[in-house]
């Protein structure tokens, strides 16, 4: 999806959607879109911004995970991630577009009953 849904921001601010899309709102970036460069004055003007991500999600693109690669990150939701050319449900894109991960947990599940289960956390 590419445009902001107004009648849930109109919901969610118990406002009108007339008076929810006279807000300005930045244009919603695909996947591969730049958002724009890094600052040339510190010499990081070859520096591509692209659309925001999760945490997580950014760290996995910072590490260049490719398919067959496993991260784990340890922190307030201890997150193991893999790249897979394989979908395992439909699941929103990610931040390059193409499927996220096919496990994600939370703290307290299980992710072998998860990952059996074909269902993502």
């Amino acid at each position: 999806m590419d445009q902001y849904r107004y009648d849930l921001l109109a919901q969610a601010l118990r406002i009108s959607e007339d008076d929810a899309r006279a807000i300005i709102l930045p244009r919603v970036l695909g996947p591969n879109e730049a958002a724009g460069t890094g600052d040339s004055s510190r010499g990081w003007g070859e520096m591509v911004l692209g659309p925001g991500a999760g945490d997580n999600a950014a760290a996995s693109l910072g590490i260049n995970m490719g398919t067959g690669d496993v991260s784990i990150s340890i922190g307030t939701s201890g997150v193991v991630a893999a790249v897979s050319p394989n979908r395992f449900w439909t699941p929103p894109a990610s931040s390059t577009g193409s499927p996220p991960p096919p496990v994600s947990t939370s703290p307290g599940r299980d992710p072998q009953r998860l990952q059996s289960s074909g269902r993502g956390g």
